[in-house]
């Protein structure tokens, strides 16, 4: 079963990171997935979330918008607006931004020279293999931003990959 379409209480983890992201100022959310209706479909199928970066990328560029996009999986609920706020703001002369040993969520430059890169990238690889996140932030200009104190990273930065972190996860938010 798809993660967006998960429940964490009454609403699915799509609708919370929605939710989540507009309370931090986006403008609007586009979604990236081969399996949800309205998403955006990624160009390069099975390459990872790189792929859904950049097929999102170009949608937006497609449309005209320029400025940030700030990227956070569907598997990331808990993320705080102050948080992502935190991101988007702490964003200066860099392509990209994100926390010290997180590599998800970050904030990403909108403009035709990051399509351009990320096609690169994905050009570069086969679908066997596809392109970890780790090796896309060596062609980007980061910031890294340390996480300090004020941030319960046990709880914001938790990801649910499983059964087993969906239901820890379920536990804990009807507390």
């Amino acid at each position: 079963k798809d993660k967006a379409t998960q429940k964490l209480g009454e609403f699915t983890l799509l609708d919370i990171v929605t939710s989540n992201l507009l309370d931090a100022g986006c403008h609007e959310v586009k979604v990236s997935s081969n399996r949800l209706p309205n998403a955006v479909k990624d160009d390069y199928a099975n390459y990872g979330p790189v792929a859904g970066i950049h097929a999102t990328v170009r949608a937006y560029l497609e449309e005209n918008k320029v400025g940030q996009l700030l990227v956070v999986p569907v598997d990331m609920p808990i993320l705080s607006a102050k948080t992502l706020q935190r991101l988007v703001t702490s964003k200066t002369q860099v392509n990209l931004s994100r926390f010290k040993d997180y590599q998800l969520p970050l904030c990403l430059e909108l403009a035709a020279t990051t399509l351009e890169t990320l096609t690169e990238l994905l050009e570069q690889t086969t679908v066997d293999k596809g392109i970890s996140l780790k090796r896309m932030f060596r062609d980007f200009n980061e910031h890294i931003i340390t996480v300090g104190s004020e941030l319960d990273l046990e709880q914001e930065f938790v990801n649910c990959n499983s059964k087993i972190d969906l239901d820890a996860l379920r536990a804990n938010y009807n507390k």
